[in-house]
């Protein structure tokens, strides 16, 4: 059995969607390019996959995309996975250690060198970390999921499909 993580606590956040055109792949990848002022986005060296896909302007978005392109029959099927930029990811874990693990390992080693009343002291940060972390959490996944969904709609405007969310 794995422990599943709410979606909003993991720092490894990641969504998959599939979007089917009948876009040609050099189309495909032109909608998606930088050059059309709707995205900003790398190309890998191989032009299989579009990498770092977000929004274009002022204010580009907090998510990040990948594009991977591939044949099915007569359609493009476009896998598209948006999740946090790395350094976010980094942080957040950063976070989960600073403010849940390293208050529990804390009250531990104070129980065990100076006995239960000096422990009793420090049960405040036990609790009090992980009500920060998800606080901060939380703030940070209502950010990335209004990201996500204006990047979808501006995806699936450029290749004139509708996302399907992959499980």
């Amino acid at each position: 059995m794995r422990l599943r993580i709410p979606s909003w606590l993991d720092p490894r956040w990641h969504e998959e969607y599939q979007f089917s055109t009948g876009l040609g792949l050099d189309a495909a990848r032109a909608a998606l390019s930088p050059s059309g002022g709707r995205f900003r986005s790398r190309t890998s060296r191989d032009g299989e996959r579009i990498r770092d896909i977000r929004r274009g302007g002022l204010r580009p978005g907090f998510v990040r995309g990948t594009a991977e392109f591939t044949d099915v029959v007569s359609q493009r099927a476009v896998k598209v996975s948006i999740r946090r930029p790395g350094l976010a990811e980094v942080m957040l874990t950063l976070a989960v250690i600073a403010v849940v693990v390293w208050p529990i390992l804390n009250v531990i080693v104070v129980l065990v060198t100076r006995g239960v009343s000096d422990a009793m002291d420090w049960l405040v940060f036990v609790v009090v970390g992980p009500v920060i972390y998800a606080a901060v959490a939380a703030v940070n996944f209502a950010q990335a999921r209004y990201d996500t969904n204006a990047l979808l709609r501006l995806l699936g405007e450029a290749l004139a499909a509708n996302p399907v969310r992959q499980a």
